[in-house]
């Protein structure tokens, strides 16, 4: 059997959405245990503050992350591999020069393309240019790239968004069901006002989906299927994608992504009433372990290994719902208890959550637990001569809105099939397993847990940790 590692020895690779959450633990993994690469080329875009140029970022917002400390110690010449190209994936040949553009082609083996947006309500213009737009970008400069191994697209397993009666979501490419074409042309002719006031309706008439992101994702896959299939080219759907479990640090985590915000805000005393079913599997795959797919997804897809669907394009989900799967109550019931057992100096209260599926219950509950506390705080504020603390009603009305983005994935469940990353663990070999394993039915999820929850308390909420590390976690 080949070895991963062996596969990536003197291999050029190609990687955009490097300075992303997802992109930052990729890059970390491939220069630690597959520096064997003799380059890796990222796309930055380049900054909106003058001066600041796609080195610098790479230099300050992905080597600077608290990612690349063990790395910096243990092998930091690898980062002499890595070179920062300035482009944008949504514009014409993916922003480069001429010059970048024509010598990447020549050089190029490997390409894994995480580049997107992910904000679930990203205006329908930018998630077009970015989400579908940078595929075709892809696909054209991968067309043209002479020595062409293997192509990785990220996409998510939410491209199903809509297909949650069904009882088990396949490795397969589901082709939008409306003219996306024609679509994208009418709304990228439309000023950015109008879009916003039909977004709702495009978004119900073409499916129902519950976000910009989720469909313009699925609109990307179709695309490939439509102009990728002369390319070796294999997706890679994650679920929701969660802080690292092992690498580069447990619980490692940059931003609130996911349930993250969910469970922060419940377990700081802030979120008391949700709109949802507690009962509902709730589908998380750490960071770390969708890195160890998409590797071995490049890997298998160079090697003509079997992997993911016998479509033409192959596609692989990675996630627990099949396998191993959680509800949210468990997810809500463990988290808030290791912040009551390590609590932050910034809670506002004890926990005390609970799920509503009636909304009408949930708007009376809102008023007595969100927003009626928040405005004696605020009145208690001007009270006291201190009307610039009075922010407590305008942050409880933001926190109920960002809460309405995840009502759609909270009140709804879906089985993804895990036949295809259980195909892809096969082609790993006794020597790489350890390193690469994705294997995600082994998951014990109150570990993981504790490590999301220990991540949340020092990268984001970013408490001493001195104040509480001697304590049994």
């Amino acid at each position: 059997m080949a070895r991963l590692f062996d596969f990536y020895q003197s291999q050029t690779v190609f990687i955009t959405g490097v300075t992303g959450f997802l992109g930052k633990v990729l890059l970390e993994k491939l220069l630690r245990n597959l520096h064997v690469v003799t380059k890796v080329y990222v796309l930055v875009r380049p900054s909106a503050k003058k001066g600041v140029s796609p080195k610098d970022r790479l230099i300050q917002e992905v080597f600077g992350s608290r990612a690349f400390d063990a790395l910096k110690c243990s092998k930091a010449d690898a980062l002499s591999k890595v070179e920062a190209i300035s482009g944008d994936v949504g514009l014409p040949n993916l922003g480069m020069s001429d010059n970048d553009y024509s010598r990447l082609q020549e050089a190029v083996n490997l390409v894994i393309h995480c580049a997107a947006t992910v904000k679930f309500h990203e205006h329908l213009q930018e998630a077009f240019r970015i989400n579908v737009d940078g595929v075709r970008q892809v696909l054209k400069f991968c067309s043209g790239v002479k020595n062409l191994k293997s192509i990785v697209h990220v996409s998510t397993a939410y491209v199903a968004a809509t297909r949650m009666h069904e009882k088990v979501i396949a490795d397969e490419v589901y082709p939008v069901q409306f003219d996306h074409r024609s679509l994208q042309e009418r709304v990228m002719h439309l000023k950015p006002e109008e879009v916003d006031d039909q977004t709702a309706s495009i978004l119900e008439s073409c499916g129902g989906w519950p976000n910009t992101y989720t469909m313009t994702k699925a609109i990307a896959e179709t695309v490939i299927m439509e102009e990728g299939q002369h390319l070796p080219i294999v997706i890679v759907r994650p679920t929701i994608v969660g802080p690292a479990s092992q690498f580069p640090y447990p619980g490692w985590v940059d931003t609130l992504i996911g349930p993250g915000g969910l469970v922060l805000a419940a377990a700081i005393g802030v979120l008391k009433v949700m709109e949802g079913d507690g009962e509902a599997i709730v589908d998380i795959v750490p960071v770390d372990t969708v890195v160890n797919c998409l590797l071995t997804a490049c890997f298998a897809r160079g090697t003509e290994f079997v992997c993911g669907s016998g479509q033409s394009v192959p596609v692989v989900t990675i996630g627990t719902s099949s396998s191993n799967p959680m509800q949210w109550n468990w997810l809500i019931k463990v988290m808030p208890g290791y912040f009551g057992r390590h609590p932050s100096p910034k809670s506002f209260g004890p926990v005390n959550f609970r799920w509503v599926k009636e909304k009408w219950k949930l708007h009376v509950l809102q008023w007595f637990m969100h927003r009626l506390p928040a405005a004696a705080m605020d009145a208690k504020a001007y009270m006291s001569g201190s009307p610039s603390k009075a922010k407590n009603q305008s942050r409880i009305a933001a926190l109920e809105k960002a809460m309405e983005a995840l009502v759609f994935f909270t009140s709804h469940e879906w089985v993804f099939s895990s036949s295809g990353a259980s195909n892809l663990v096969q082609c790993l070999d006794a020597a790489d397993i350890d390193t690469f394993n994705f294997d995600m039915s082994q998951m014990i999820w109150d570990t993981y847990l504790t490590s999301f929850s220990h991540g949340l308390k020092i990268y984001l909420l970013k408490d001493d940790p001195p104040r509480w590390a001697k304590s049994t976690l």
